[in-house]
């Protein structure tokens, strides 16, 4: 959602007549001013009649928490992502989109700003500072604006970068205090990349694995099952025929899996008596899909498995140790409680099938 602000004796409707650069992705808002001056001219807070820089600040604390509640119903009554609210201000609308920007960072994702004033008090306003560090802020002002010289706009870049927000600041050359295209267009430009920014990030599946559990090959099932119930407590939660024990130490299906390799097991080489391999869990199959794909750009070799409870992907490391990526689907419609000790084959298409459109 783009919110436009507009400058001091406008109305709405002043950036809505250069509404044709606009991305047609926004869900565009057009917010009036609350005090009337004239007929069609509104201001968000009056300033004095003697010096303009000085502001009735009543005004504009009352005018961002009005602002505030309207933006929080315009997100409600269309539905809005409220990841993707960007203010776009000029003048004194710039300057309430600021004030807004430090009082409820958590409700603006980003401003673009015009000829905005700022004045010392305004700190008391950000409450949450850490919820502005790395706020994207496009901050403009004109070369030649005698309402808002250019010290005071350099301050302004000063002010705000002392919240650690990450601002592009720009001067324009032959521009007073009124917008320009060029200006306008600029803002626009910025506002746009900033949302495109935003929607590849919440694309991105995150990788985070967790060790999931280890197999060990073991000469005598029963006494390494005895072994680690007397000494460290791992509760026997499943058997499969004089093959396989499952232990488990937590609320997963497993920690410890014991694989009976024989009385006669030698202990070299690697792959007999000791560790047989590694397991890593991922949240979910999305991340799966993933790591799979990971995997196949690479051209390594993996062995996909559906074991009915759970995904399985299984491949070496550089030195050769066997490496085992799962996740746990028996909160899935149609999955199995227990292993059973049947396996699947996994098509990558079915893996793939796990991945939304725009993935990354």
């Amino acid at each position: 959602m783009l919110v436009l602000l507009h400058g001091a004796g406008s109305d709405e409707m002043q950036l809505f007549g250069m509404a044709d650069e606009i991305d047609d992705r926004w869900l565009v808002v057009g917010i009036r001013a609350p005090i009337a001056q004239a007929k069609g001219a509104f201001v968000w807070y009056r300033v004095s009649p003697f010096d303009i820089s000085r502001v009735n600040e009543t005004d504009v604390l009352t005018g961002a928490e009005r602002l505030t509640r309207t933006l929080q119903d315009a997100l409600a009554a269309w539905r809005a992502d409220p990841a993707q609210v960007f203010l776009l201000g000029v003048d004194q609308g710039a300057t309430m989109a600021l004030n807004l920007f430090l009082m409820y960072p958590a409700l603006v994702s980003g401003v673009a700003a015009f000829a905005g004033a700022t004045w010392d008090s305004m700190r008391y306003a950000a409450t949450d500072r850490p919820a502005l560090k790395g706020k994207p802020l496009f901050l403009a002002y004109g070369a030649h604006d005698t309402v808002i010289p250019l010290q005071v706009a350099r301050q302004a870049r000063k002010f705000f970068l002392e919240y650690e927000m990450d601002v592009t600041y720009r001067e324009y050359h032959g521009v007073t205090h009124s917008l320009q295209r060029r200006v306008w267009s600029d803002m626009l430009v910025w506002t746009a990349e900033r949302m495109e920014r935003t929607q590849r990030r919440r694309r991105r599946v995150r990788l985070q694995a967790r060790l999931g559990y280890v197999t060990l090959r073991v000469r005598n099932l029963e006494r390494s099952m005895l072994f680690y119930q007397r000494f460290l407590g791992l509760r026997l939660v499943e058997r499969v025929g004089r093959a396989y024990v499952f232990l488990s130490g937590s609320g997963r299906h497993h920690d410890l899996a014991l694989f009976h390799a024989g009385t006669d097991a030698l202990d070299q080489p690697s792959g007999t008596i000791g560790v047989s391999e590694m397991a890593f869990e991922v949240p979910d199959q999305r991340v799966f899909a993933q790591v799979y794909r990971k995997l196949e750009e690479a051209r390594l070799p993996v062995k996909a498995i559906d074991r009915l409870i759970a995904w399985e992907l299984r491949f070496s490391d550089p030195d050769g140790n066997r490496v085992v990526v799962y996740c746990d689907n028996r909160d899935l419609p149609g999955a199995a409680d227990l292993w059973q000790g049947r396996d699947l084959p996994l098509p990558r298409e079915k893996i793939f099938s796990a991945l939304s459109e725009g993935d990354v």
